[in-house]
């Protein structure tokens, strides 16, 4: 906007804006600050000692202060929407934590678990700034084609899935079956610090594998407390009927889970892979001959035997399509 300005002043002969303030001894810095200066106070609606002086230099200023009218409504308008975000944010804080006193006060809760539920609240708060985004909560991706969202979910949860045998055989088989396999049944989750995931006795839908972040799970008779990459969450539930959560698994820290539901597999499984009967009986046969230790299995437990076991003949098991063993699979479910 300056340097059209005094190029303004230069384009004919006629009387400027230049000439006007006396300015046509001085230097080409000073005449070019003294144009970046007019340009500053048109754009931010304010007038100085430089005025045009001919037609052209007129038109150009009242086009620079239509400009500046724009883009100064554009600026206290971001600024009003701001402030009024802020407002509304801190409105909704208080009218919650106003109804988190009332239910304490109505209930009589000790004043120590109300302590409790402040601090855990205030914690977190400062938490959610550090919030990771799961996949589903990107609404820009759900616009993704089914070809490009394919991929793009392939690399998200590739990695973690092919830590099981199964798996790693099924994609040394075939590539493109996981990556449908992965967009059928795969999704991403996140939770907060301190946030419990599932409790003793929940039924299991979903199979997780901790792609990152710290963890607690606790069960009678034993705690554990890891950072943990690619951990297997109630793995059972995959190839046994009716398994139930055995303890509490609870984040320590923000933790993204990678999440395999069940049914969703299973009527994948039927569908596209024609061996999942096997793999369950087969996993079945692997904790029969400890049926008399099942109670003391956990969610995190891994069985390694069975896992090499599993990928020495998952390939072959892949490839064959036992019909029989396909109608036991629907039988079960």
């Amino acid at each position: 906007v300056a340097c059209v300005w005094y190029y303004v002043a230069t384009f004919s002969d006629s009387r400027n804006w230049v000439q006007t303030a006396g300015l046509t001894e001085a230097s080409i810095p000073y005449l070019y600050f003294s144009a970046l200066h007019w340009a500053f106070a048109h754009l931010m609606l304010g007038e100085m000692d430089i005025i045009p002086s001919s037609e052209l230099e007129r038109i150009y200023s009242v086009g620079v202060l239509m400009m500046g009218l724009v883009v100064f409504s554009s600026f206290v308008s971001s600024i009003t929407e701001f402030m009024a975000r802020i407002a509304t944010e801190q409105a909704e804080h208080s009218r919650k934590d106003q109804e988190v006193r009332k239910y304490m006060e109505d209930h009589n809760v000790s004043a120590g678990l109300a302590m409790q539920v402040d601090r855990f609240r205030k914690h977190s708060e400062k938490t959610a700034v550090m919030e990771v985004l799961s996949m589903q909560d990107v609404d820009g991706l759900s616009e993704l084609p089914e070809l490009l969202a394919t991929r793009l979910s392939r690399e998200v949860f590739h990695p973690s899935l092919i830590t099981h045998g199964f798996f790693a055989s099924l994609t040394d088989l075939s590539s493109p079956l996981v990556s449908s396999l992965i967009s059928a049944v795969m999704a991403e989750e996140v939770r907060a610090p301190r946030q419990e995931c599932f409790k003793k006795g929940d039924p299991t839908d979903t199979v997780y594998i901790i792609a990152r972040g710290g963890y607690s799970y606790v069960k009678e008779g034993m705690s554990i407390e890891e950072q943990a990459q690619y951990q297997w969450v109630s793995e059972h539930a995959l190839w046994l009927g009716n398994w139930h959560r055995r303890g509490i698994l609870t984040s320590r820290t923000i933790m993204v889970l990678h999440a395999l539901h069940i049914p969703k597999f299973k009527l994948f499984a039927v569908e596209e892979l024609h061996c999942v009967g096997a793999l369950a009986c087969h996993f079945a046969e692997l904790v029969a001959h400890a049926k008399e230790n099942f109670a003391e299995l956990h969610d995190l437990q891994v069985d390694l035997l069975g896992r090499m076991v599993l990928a020495d003949q998952a390939t072959n098991m892949v490839r064959g399509e036992d019909k029989v063993v396909q109608d036991a699979f629907l039988e079960e479910e």
